[in-house]
Formats: C-alpha cells, structure tokens, sequence
C-alpha cells in the first residue's frame, strides 16, 4: 500500500490525483459507490482499490469491499480472515453486520472480504441480494470501493458496473491491448454500466508519451510506476 508505505512517491501523487479527479468529476455530487475495474487480470485493479480506499478513508468513513468471489485478496493484505465474508452475506448465511471488519489502525476504513470462494461468483453478484448490499453500505458509508473480477472474462464486473456511481478502469503497460480496453469501454457503454471517471495505466514510464492513447474523451488519467 504504497499511499501508507511511500506517501511521497510518484505512485501516492498520481493517487491522490485520482482522489482529487473523482471528488472534482461530478462538482458538488462526487460519486459513492466506485468500482475499480480491468479488462484482464494482473493488470493492478487491487492495488488500485487498496490505495485510493485509503486516500478517501483519510476524509470520510470509507469500505473497500472484495468482490472478486474468484481470486480474492484484499483480506489477506489486512491480515484479515476471508472465511466469512460477501459470499456469506449473498447467501444469507451471515448479516452484513457480523462480517464488517475495520482496517488495523485505520478508523475510519472497513473491509468486506470475499469468504469462502465455490463455483457460483458470478449468480451470487448478479442477483438482486448484491444490490441491497451495496444499498445497505450506501446508508453506511461515505464511500464504497469495489474491487471486481476482470470485466471481459467474468460477468461479475460488469454486473457490478451497473450498480455503482462511477467506474475506474485499470491496465497495465505493456499488458492491455488497445483493442482490449477498447472492447472493456465498449462492453460497459454497450450495458448502460455507470460512467467511466477515469482511466489509470499501471507500470507506465514516467518518461513515455505513448501512454496516453488510454486517455478517452469521457475519462481522465493518471499513470503509476507500480
């Protein structure tokens, strides 16, 4: 979490950017619910989630829930057990109450974890029970950032797509295609997903101008080293 661990480097810069660009996007009305998407996996969408959680726990009473039911990770960087989490609550299993935990020395933050992860991620995100999750934390919370499945792959993200304010979308230098996050932002317009505030490229070098065909006329950007 390089917002905590290395708050002066270009990457916690370029994060408090996309703090500043999503509080300014909509004027006096800055989006609640955020999802942090990707076209592809192990394109940096967690690490984004993690950081920019932080950065708007530092303003107002902020979750970060983990709703890749597949490949889960965010409890594991808190140190938190994921044996109860999301999935439980989808299922009825377990309250939303009873598996709200707050970050190690962090107030102001709360984590949803995935739970126990089975075969049926993308049913459980697309059912109606998701979106009364989401409107109990909406009562909650300040602000929600959900962490998906990537968006092409998994129906999971774009479900989530069309319950949230505002999307994030990640990639990766010298990872995403072109012709990936293309077909990402096309899919996402195609479902009348939430709108795309910003688009984030992970890995970019701080020199490069090449970068910037990921700038699109309806979102802005901001690069990191990471």
């Amino acid at each position: 979490m390089f917002l905590l661990d290395r708050p002066h480097s270009p990457e916690a810069e370029a994060l408090q950017g996309l703090y500043g660009s999503l509080m300014l996007a909509c004027h006096e009305n800055p989006p609640q619910v955020m999802l942090i998407a990707s076209a592809f996996p192990g394109e940096g969408k967690t690490t984004i989630a993690l950081n920019l959680s932080l950065a708007l726990a530092k303003h107002a009473k902020t979750c970060l829930v983990d709703a890749d039911l597949r490949k889960g990770r965010i409890a594991k960087v808190f140190g938190l057990s994921a044996n109860e989490g999301l999935r439980d609550v989808l299922t009825e299993a377990r309250s939303l109450e009873s598996i709200l935990r707050e970050a190690p020395r962090l107030g102001n933050l709360s984590i949803v974890s995935t739970g126990r992860s089975n075969d049926n991620s993308g049913q459980l995100i697309c059912s109606d029970k998701m979106r009364q999750v989401l409107q109990e934390l909406r009562h909650r919370f300040r602000f929600v950032v959900i962490d998906s499945a990537p968006i092409l792959p998994f129906v999971d993200g774009r479900a989530l797509s069309t319950m949230a304010d505002a999307v994030v979308l990640v990639g990766r230098a010298g990872t995403t295609t072109r012709a990936g996050m293309q077909r990402c932002i096309d899919l996402l317009s195609e479902i009348q997903a939430a709108p795309i505030l910003h688009v984030v490229l992970n890995g970019a070098d701080m020199n490069a101008t090449d970068y910037k065909y990921y700038r699109y006329g309806y979102a802005d950007y901001s690069w990191t080293s990471k």
